[in-house]
């Protein structure tokens, strides 16, 4: 996780941001009691069942006070490098607990040192385990997503605590996730139909229903978060990927600044100036699939340009990078050689003239958008040396590991090496 103290540019207004301290208390209080109730019936042999609830530190982390600068925090630093949730609607008193506490959770990692953010830590173990717990009922409840938008909520909070505990250098964590939360967020995502295309209405208004266009969009982030997740984990920890590319028919994310349009005033104008109609940004299976094709635009001609941003290609270089890993488990590197070659080639042309024009309106990169030409050249890095036959890097071998040591001394062994 980038923890930089960049600054969104479509930062909304902090309207609405204060609730009454007394409502929220009892919505705190709630969850608090919740959570100890679940402490009392439920034990795992992943947690410390000797202290399972810190009543102490739950003084200082259950309170309406703490839970508002958790969540200001939330989003203000770490919802800009990866916008999952919207924010103009989010609202502490109606939004699910286990979503209210992994937004809290991620907040509190970014707030100033208070006893109360520090405190928090003391729960992330528990707290995975509650909200994962309130998944299972969930997904083998078998809603409908457009009646019960706590469905999609639960996913969402499940995302954000395995993206949280991810972050930390912990090999314990990163078993448990690899092993059991991230099949997991998978299984729910497949069992609540999110995977599923979009029936689109008819109509052709020119600038589609607001609340329509929200669940449309969460719906969309839900699914690259988890494909984000699931390659980074193939990037970073060799792990063969649970979703394939081929059965994500959602297209892209829009851009960030429409999504978090803080009115439907706002949401209106954007659209109408918008030089990006999302009905027109592709898939990442489409994308990955032009990449790959034999057919190619001029540099100068390519429609891609003016669609795609840079966000939309490190979501791409990710994929790529998978799809590199699954080539070379199947042992299939030898007769996809070429079609890869030219995928990385043209995602580099698109990066180098999208990145040119990005710094020329002084936008800023964040998260893992900064670090896009340093994936991209461990892709082809990887690719270089699978068709080699070059395995003397244990980052080469197709085995899964929890540890980034692998990964560390492939960049030290073939860093000074890097090619244009």
């Amino acid at each position: 996780m980038d923890t930089g103290a960049d600054v969104c540019a479509s930062t909304p207004t902090a309207s609405g941001r204060s609730q009454p301290i007394a409502i929220l208390q009892s919505r705190v209080d709630e969850l608090c009691s919740q959570l100890f109730s679940f402490s009392k019936t439920r034990r795992t042999a992943d947690l410390d069942c000797g202290d399972i609830f810190p009543v102490n530190a739950a003084k200082a982390v259950f309170t309406a006070e703490n839970f508002e600068e958790c969540v200001w925090a939330y989003f203000t630093v770490f919802h800009p490098q990866q916008p999952l949730l919207h924010w103009p609607t989010f609202d502490m008193h109606s939004v699910s607990l286990p979503l209210l506490l992994a937004v809290v959770f991620g907040g509190s990692v970014h707030c100033s040192p208070t006893d109360g953010a520090l405190s928090c830590r003391a729960f992330f173990d528990f707290g995975e385990e509650f909200i994962f717990e309130q998944l299972r009922h969930i997904v083998a409840a078998k809603p409908d997503l457009h009646s019960d938008p706590h469905a999609m909520e639960s996913v969402q909070a499940g995302l954000l605590i395995v993206a949280l505990q991810s972050s930390f250098n912990s090999e314990a964590v990163r078993r448990r996730v690899r092993v059991s939360r991230h099949p997991e967020l998978t299984v729910a995502i497949r069992s609540l139909r999110l995977l599923d295309p979009m029936i689109h209405s008819s109509h052709q208004n020119k600038v589609p229903d607001w609340d329509a266009f929200i669940a449309e969009e969460s719906r969309v982030r839900i699914v690259h978060f988890m494909c984000v997740m699931d390659y980074m984990n193939t990037f970073f920890f060799n792990l063969l990927p649970n979703l394939a590319i081929g059965e994500i028919y959602q297209r892209l994310p829009c851009n960030d600044a429409l999504y978090d349009a803080w009115t439907q005033k706002e949401y209106e104008r954007l659209c109408v100036e918008s030089l990006r109609p999302t009905k027109q940004i592709p898939s990442i299976k489409q994308l990955v699939a032009l990449l790959m094709s034999e057919n190619w635009w001029d540099e100068q001609k390519n429609p891609l340009l003016s669609i795609l941003e840079l966000r939309h290609l490190m979501i791409c270089v990710f994929a790529l990078h998978s799809i590199i890993f699954v080539s070379r488990a199947a042992l299939l590197t030898p007769s996809s050689y070429r079609d890869l070659l030219r995928a990385t080639k043209r995602w580099k042309e698109l990066w180098d003239t999208l990145h040119t024009k990005h710094e020329a309106e002084r936008e800023k990169s964040l998260g893992f958008v900064k670090h896009g030409l340093e994936m991209w050249w461990v892709t082809c890095k990887v690719l270089e040396l699978a068709h080699a036959g070059d395995s003397q890097s244990r980052y080469m071998e197709v085995s899964p590991t929890d540890s980034l040591i692998e990964l560390h001394s492939f960049l030290k062994q073939y860093g000074n090496c890097v090619d244009g």
